[in-house]
């Protein structure tokens, strides 16, 4: 099976990535400083953009995978949204503190429900060829 619902969340959080780099550019004019950051609105917007490519490439890997093994399309689109509005609470969380925040705990809570959702799942599929 071709996926074609998890390119096209990919493609809605390619948009976002695209909008906290240029945030990441626009700090870094702004603070005048090509390299490295400062504590701040720079160091937020680096630390934002940094944490979104940490984990919504794997994320998007592991539902891609569930999508191709034919889960349920509801699954996938829970899954993708979760992780979107996970990664959306982070951003403004990150954005209004550079401590903890509601923002940053649910969502970094919403990101990792999902990685270990969609982990679980496929190890459960796994399993499954053998029973």
């Amino acid at each position: 099976m071709t996926p074609i619902i998890t390119p096209f969340y990919a493609a809605l959080y390619t948009f976002f990535y695209i909008y906290m780099a240029k945030q990441v550019v626009n700090n870094r004019w702004k603070y005048k400083k090509g390299l490295g950051v400062t504590d701040g609105e720079l160091e937020q917007s680096v630390r934002a953009h940094g944490n979104f490519s940490e984990y919504v490439p794997l994320a998007l890997i592991l539902i891609s995978f569930l999508e191709i093994q034919n889960w349920r399309m509801e699954v996938i689109h829970a899954l993708c949204l979760i992780l979107f509005a996970a990664r959306i609470g982070h951003y403004i969380g990150l954005g209004k503190s550079n401590g903890p925040s509601k923002g940053r705990f649910y969502g970094t809570a919403g990101t990792f429900l999902v990685l270990a959702l969609a982990s679980g799942c496929l190890i459960f599929s796994y399993v499954k060829t053998f029973l």
